[in-house]
């Protein structure tokens, strides 16, 4: 009961503790305990190039506040990130004790600070792991072609992107904050620099209309042979505390 940021059951009650502060150093925390898993059982592939890889993430919470989304509910809507040394670190331990060939970046959206992966791909440089692929989640708003291009160089081959929806209304319905013209942008971006695109696109939100499905298959339509893939779902995901719930 002294716990602070758990919730357990007492006698048929459900109980609630305060939550615990967020910790604000991230390079404090060890690297996750993967000794303690089966990794045969966690045989994770690199997309399009079928290689080994496995999961980082960089970052904590997200500033954003999409209607559906999870992410500032599991941790508010404040932003911690590690450095770029940690990260690096990390990638260097999990090449050298797995053999591990590339990486895929986990974080809601790997670039909403331009200062840190600009730190980051220079430290990949530095250290020699540019190399090695990798791949991560962007928003359409928080990149240019200059910023892709240097994250190509430094070993950047696959982008997912959510677009949720092509109709500009339910795009502010779901506070998503990009329009459908940054996505297209970001689309020929990664088409010059010849990377991997995958879109996310989501049915079902409220006030969603027939109308407004048929924009964004139209948009699919557009795109099917300058995506590589889509990711869509027919009813959106209803998570607790979100506003949709």
């Amino acid at each position: 009961s002294d716990l602070l940021g758990i919730s357990y059951r007492y006698n048929n009650r459900i109980r609630h503790n305060p939550s615990r502060q967020r910790i604000s150093d991230l390079d404090r925390l060890p690297l996750p305990a993967r000794h303690l898993f089966n990794r045969q059982k966690y045989n994770i592939k690199m997309d399009f190039i079928n290689v080994p890889g496995d999961i980082i993430i960089t970052s904590r919470g997200c500033p954003y506040k999409c209607s559906f989304c999870s992410a500032g509910i599991l941790w508010d809507n404040r932003y911690t990130q590690r450095s770029a040394a940690n990260v690096c670190m990390e990638i260097e331990f999990l090449i050298d004790k797995y053999g591990i060939e590339g990486i895929k970046f986990f974080d809601s959206t790997f670039t909403i600070n331009r200062k840190f992966i600009l730190s980051l791909c220079q430290e990949f440089k530095t250290r020699g792991v540019d190399k090695i692929p990798w791949e991560c989640e962007i928003r359409a708003n928080t990149v240019d072609y200059e910023l892709l291009k240097i994250m190509k160089e430094a070993g950047c081959y696959y982008i997912n992107m959510g677009l949720e929806s092509a109709s500009p209304r339910i795009l502010r319905v779901i506070n998503k904050g990009i329009t459908v013209e940054q996505v297209e942008n970001v689309i020929e971006w990664a088409n010059a620099l010849k990377m991997h695109t995958k879109l996310f696109l989501t049915y079902g939100h409220p006030g969603e209309t027939l109308k407004d499905i048929e924009t964004t298959l139209k948009f699919r339509k557009k795109y099917k042979d300058r995506v590589s893939f889509f990711a869509e779902h027919v009813g959106i995901m209803i998570y607790p505390g979100t506003e949709v719930e």
